[in-house]
């Protein structure tokens, strides 16, 4: 019979489990309530005039004067309530005189002591045979039981391994079971042995030791090695076939696996693995880093006939959902004793949203940032701070991985596959990685290996990167398996400006120089020196004619490029000038990404305005340079932009003369209609002109999509006339734009507006939409009671978010 001290809960799960236990012992389905409004209820039943409330008083770790204190306080909340009965459940073991003095703090709210559910009452509940499913719906309630604790102490004292389960029980509290551990018990259960592997991390030893801690309160023995020594663990294995025992060996290939790749030694891992595979009383739980076990498979030909056996028993770790990964990082901050002054912090900033959302999210870095000794030497104010620090750099990670445990060849394969992002076609990507390699044959000294590519991608296949693949055999997109991979390799780089030079002279398509045109820490930093943008320019400029594209137009993006890393320099106008002469023989010079260039390439000093009479002078226009380009200009950003660098460029008397009241009003409406078209483009509210009438159906409500139709242009318009108000005003055209763009939206725009949205909405909401609520409502009805218990309210991942942080 197990008796529960609820240790290993945090007061979110034992409120959970105190609202099934009512449920059951009084038949009536309770309800939670949100904390931060719960005027001293955490649980409710109301039917009619009917109305119980109870209170959930989780105290693990505090004494019976804190639980007085706290209750004298939620009186106060409690007195105006109206209610036919006040329930209190608390975790701690009460005594006789300690409920008394409850019931007299509590002056007449609490009308009965059988209404106080204690630490005896609550497990008086659970070992009903009824409740048996609550215990196999909590599993950390089955943690919790000091009958296990004490099973499990004592197998430990007698195999000398108490230590170790103290460290298990350590984890326990902050372990939130999540349908990985499902699934490994039944892999465990069918076959005996489990195979874990994953990222590093992830949470795979962990994950091992929650399955370890499993079978030791069902009186198996557990024996474990970390690595490769399994010589080591044939010496401490029972001589005595029949005895049951867990054996666990933990990064079962070794952190020097290489140094295994002996046939003796090979057999021997081989050999241990299928001589327990088929005995009940065995089991037998592996875990490695993905990258490991693909390379051990692809260079051991004994490993890799037994991997074709090795698919029945894998399990990858892989990423955790939004609410698992929101209860790993709230059990961090519950148990690991971090003061209230930290984690106010994360609870008012809301922090803890954007931790959970941040791409680089796992396990180990949670734990990092929530060590309670790291914790204490950070002032509070920089807490934040510090979390995202971590997250933004999560380079412990991946560098030990990175620097010791691949090749050469695959540290180029991974950092060409950094210069795209970490993202990219398999076919570039090859192209890309033979002109890496060539270049290290060529100028480092390497020697080739045969089908470098194909190896190097297959033995990082799932460590580093992932395959991703279409329907189509020839669609397949190589990406690295976290994004934190990217980031690791972007602040590595900062001290490798080696490194840089060898990816610059060895690119093969423009884009891979993406990271220096969109990366600013790599931009900005004082690696990418002169010597790096010469070769940059050479690489840019000498080899305009054989350097490839697959996406982008080749001439923007190498404007863009000399414009970011190349101020003031004049050595390339001539270059230039080739490139802007395209431009105007395709006609494409007026759109609104290459007038951007031309002014930013004016500004710059690339390039000065007689250089733009030239050009044009080779297609017969004879006009200044300042004049040509104002009659392309369609948009307000490109004429604001432009009247920046004129003013600089040319005399006060030419400014007026270029900007002459005739020709102001003319500029004026052409900016004024392209502003109102770009606002067409960008409407995101249509779905927000949805009603439901008495009948449930939903219908295009026009004087609501017209209220929101104006209320966003005046927005839109606000904010474009409050960015250039100042040189607007200049010219005195501040006043009389905003005039214009509304007289024009009002007379010729607004109804022909309306009407597209109107036909839009219909087009999107032909069918009803079923709503989500009513649906999960009928769901509930049809399941059986335990099942039922197993229900929850229908809330959005945030709102269960939101209220599980509302607690800290």
């Amino acid at each position: 019979m197990n008796n529960y001290n609820f240790a290993t809960l945090n007061d979110e799960e034992f409120e959970e489990i105190c609202k099934d236990l009512l449920r059951e012992e009084l038949g009536l389905d309770f309800r939670t309530y949100k904390k931060g409004r719960d005027k001293g209820i955490d649980l409710s039943y109301i039917n009619g005039e009917k109305k119980i409330i109870g209170q959930v008083k989780h105290y693990p770790k505090s004494k019976f004067s804190d639980l007085k204190s706290t209750l004298k306080k939620e009186l106060e909340k409690v007195r105006e309530e109206n209610f036919e009965k006040y329930i209190l459940i608390t975790s701690l073991d009460l005594t006789v005189n300690q409920i008394q003095e409850i019931m007299i703090v509590m002056n007449g709210v609490i009308k009965s002591e059988d209404d106080i559910y204690d630490l005896k009452k609550i497990n008086t509940i659970l070992q009903k045979k009824e409740n048996e499913w609550i215990e196999k719906k909590y599993y950390k309630l089955w943690l919790s039981s000091t009958t296990v604790l004490n099973r499990i102490i004592n197998n430990a004292q007698e195999n000398n391994i108490e230590y170790y389960i103290d460290e298990i029980e350590r984890k326990l509290k902050l372990y939130v079971v999540t349908e990985n551990f499902n699934k490994a018990l039944e892999i465990l259960n069918k076959t005996n042995m489990l195979l874990i592997h994953g990222e590093p991390g992830a949470g795979k030893t962990v994950l091992a030791e929650m399955l370890i801690y499993r079978y030791l309160d069902k009186g198996y023995k557990l024996k474990f090695i970390s690595g490769n020594k399994i010589k080591d663990l044939e010496e401490i294995m029972s001589n005595n076939k029949e005895e049951k025992e867990v054996i666990f060996i933990d990064d079962f290939l070794g952190s020097n696996f290489l140094e295994m790749f002996t046939q003796t030694s090979e057999n021997k891992l081989v050999f241990f693995l299928k001589k327990y595979l088929n005995k009940e009383c065995k089991k037998v739980i592996l875990t490695t880093r993905t990258i490991i076990y693909n390379k051990a498979i692809q260079q051991s030909e004994i490993l890799n006939r037994f991997s074709i056996e090795f698919e029945k028993y894998k399990l990858e770790v892989t990423s955790y959902n939004m609410i698992d990964k929101a209860k790993i990082l709230y059990n961090h901050l519950y148990f690991n004793e971090i003061p209230k002054k930290y984690k106010k912090k994360i609870k008012d900033e809301m922090a803890y949203s954007k931790i959970v959302k941040h791409r680089n999210y796992t396990p180990r870095i949670i734990e990092f940032f929530t060590n309670v000794r790291r914790v204490l030497q950070i002032d509070p104010s920089m807490y934040i701070n510090f979390i995202f620090k971590n997250l933004n750099n999560p380079s412990e990670i991946w560098k030990n991985e990175f620097e010791n445990k691949i090749s050469d060849e695959e540290r180029f394969l991974i950092y060409t596959l950094f210069t795209f992002q970490g993202n990219i076609d398999k076919y570039i990507l090859r192209n890309a990685f033979e002109d890496r390699y060539n270049y290290e044959i060529r100028n480092n000294n390497f020697t080739r290996i045969q089908n470098a590519f194909d190896k190097s991608l297959e033995l990082l296949s799932k460590g580093f990167i992932r395959v991703i693949r279409g329907m189509n055999e020839k669609n397949i997109i190589i990406s690295f398996i976290n994004p934190s991979i990217n980031d690791f390799l972007m602040n590595y780089l900062k001290n490798n400006i080696d490194e840089i030079k060898r990816i610059v002279c060895s690119v093969t398509y423009i884009e891979q120089l993406e990271v220096f045109k969109t990366n600013s820490v790599i931009r900005q930093s004082t690696y990418v020196n002169n010597e790096v943008k010469k070769l940059i320019k050479n690489r840019l400029i000498g080899g305009f004619k054989n350097i490839e594209t697959y996406k982008v137009d080749k001439n923007i993006y190498i404007l863009e490029m000399i414009i970011l890393l190349y101020n003031n320099d004049s050595t390339m106008r001539e270059f230039i000038k080739d490139i802007l002469y395209s431009f105007i023989k395709n006609e494409s010079i007026g759109s609104k990404q290459n007038l951007n260039l031309l002014i930013e390439l004016l500004e710059n000093k690339n390039i000065v305005l007689s250089d733009i009479e030239d050009l044009y002078k080779k297609e017969g226009i004879i006009q200044k340079g300042e004049k040509i380009i104002l009659n392309k200009i369609q948009h307000i950003e490109n004429f604001v932009k432009y009247t920046k660098m004129i003013k600089s460029m040319i005399s006060y008397e030419d400014v007026l003369a270029l900007f002459n009241k005739e020709y102001l009003a003319h500029t004026v409406d052409r900016l004024c209609e392209q502003a109102i078209s770009d606002f067409c483009n960008e409407i995101s509210f249509i779905n927000e002109c949805g009603f439901e009438n008495k009948n449930n159906e939903l219908y295009f409500d026009y004087n609501e999509a017209e209220n929101l139709l104006e209320c966003n242009f005046h927005r839109y318009k606000e904010n474009i006339f409050f960015d250039y108000k100042e040189e607007l005003s200049y010219f005195l055209l501040y006043e009389r734009m905003k005039n214009s763009m509304e007289t024009l939206f009002d007379l010729y725009y607004k109804e022909n507006i309306l009407e597209a949205m109107e036909d839009i909405w219909n087009e999107i909401h032909k069918a009803n939409v079923t709503n989500k609520v009513i649906k999960v409502y009928q769901e509930y009805k049809g399941k059986s009671s335990s099942d039922r218990y197993n229900y929850k309210k229908y809330e959005s991942e945030e709102e269960q978010i939101f209220n599980m942080f509302n607690r800290l």
